[in-house]
């Protein structure tokens, strides 16, 4: 295939040249226009000589702004060329590996999906021995909020298996039992996901803290969101800006939101005598592939490296501020409206008892 090559830069000179040719002509039809109005009564044929100025200076002002447009479609065509050009490299970048500006790697670069933090997420899959072996990993990466989402793990397995009674062997401890039952078909899937979450009097302790334990890890997600997005509002306003609590719900709610649909997906598909282990790590592995995927479709449609969350998030916001924009001026032009039509009708009847 034939290449070839724009000089974006060079459009971009000439449309500062032929700029420079619209300000001449506006200053030469502004000259004429100064001529007119400074023509001497006295001159003989003084209208034909005015009429003859106007001309000249309304064509030089057609030509101005016939000028003034090529510039504007100009610096339009270079700009969609160069926003075109970004897309392309962006799309090359997933075929060879490139990296597209230090703030914009590959979207779909493997090592975001195979390394330890992920394969420490499998490990954590494996029972209630899993998710302790786990805790060490997550406390020498120092994150807080990591190693409290892995005790909340461990407080709601241990409370599984007590409620469970008899004997605990190793089976229990790995999840090599068999799981209760299977969802029949994704309804009934999300509704048991959700029943995880139930706390009431009608059921077991153990259920109740297990349910607890599954709030507590939502909760500390939302926490860990709102810090990160307190250290992107800290120059912003911080606690006192809006949109952080709006970033923080809606990206809270995409993140528990998403993890409730996969497990309720893989719930509902995997067949019904795999153990508590298989499903679980079914679970995990489909959550790092699918938020892989999506960060990396989300990125090389934005250009930037925030992942599908935040570039959701930030489309949702965006949307409702737009929706309460256009609502905030239908209610004016309502208002206006409602006005102009009363003062109308008190005119009217005015009129018929006058």
């Amino acid at each position: 295939m034939s290449d070839f090559k724009v000089q974006v830069q060079t459009l971009y000179g000439i449309m500062d040249t032929t700029e420079q040719l619209e300000f001449a002509l506006q200053q030469a039809a502004e000259g004429v226009y100064a001529v007119k109005r400074n023509l001497l009564a006295q001159v003989r044929q003084r209208e034909r000589i005015d009429s003859r100025l106007n001309t000249a200076a309304q064509s030089l002002k057609t030509q101005q702004k016939s000028i003034g447009r090529a510039v504007s479609a100009g610096r339009q065509v270079a700009a969609l060329y160069e926003k075109t050009e970004q897309s392309l490299l962006n799309w090359e970048a997933v075929g060879v590996g490139k990296k597209v500006g230090k703030d914009n790697p590959n979207p779909f670069d493997i090592g975001d999906l195979l390394n330890w933090k992920n394969a420490w997420k499998l490990i954590g899959s494996v029972g209630i021995a899993g998710q302790i072996a786990k805790l060490p990993s997550s406390l020498w990466s120092g994150n807080i909020f990591e190693v409290s989402k892995d005790i909340s793990k461990i407080v709601g397995s241990g409370a599984k298996l007590a409620d469970k009674g008899g004997v605990v062997g190793w089976r229990d401890l790995i999840g090599l039992t068999t799981r209760p039952s299977k969802p029949d078909g994704l309804v009934d899937a999300f509704s048991q996901e959700f029943g995880k979450y139930k706390i009431g009097a009608g059921q077991s302790t153990g259920k109740n803290i297990q349910a607890c334990a599954k709030w507590a890890g939502n909760i500390i997600t939302v926490a860990e969101t709102g810090v990160s997005n307190w250290e992107e509002y800290k120059d912003k306003g911080g606690w006192s800006n809006p949109e952080m609590y709006a970033e923080t719900v809606v990206e809270s709610g995409l993140k528990i939101g998403s993890g409730i649909a996969i497990a309720s997906v893989v719930a509902a598909c995997t067949p019904a005598g795999w153990t508590v282990l298989a499903v679980g790590a079914a679970t995990v592995a489909t959550t790092v592939v699918v938020n892989w995927l999506a960060d990396g479709i989300s990125n090389l449609i934005t250009g930037n490296g925030d992942g599908w969350v935040e570039n959701v998030s930030d489309a949702i916001i965006d949307g409702v501020k737009e929706g309460a924009r256009f609502i905030d001026e239908a209610t004016k032009k309502v208002g206006k409206a409602t006005k102009r039509v009363g003062k109308a009708v008190t005119k009217w009847l005015n009129g018929l008892f006058k």
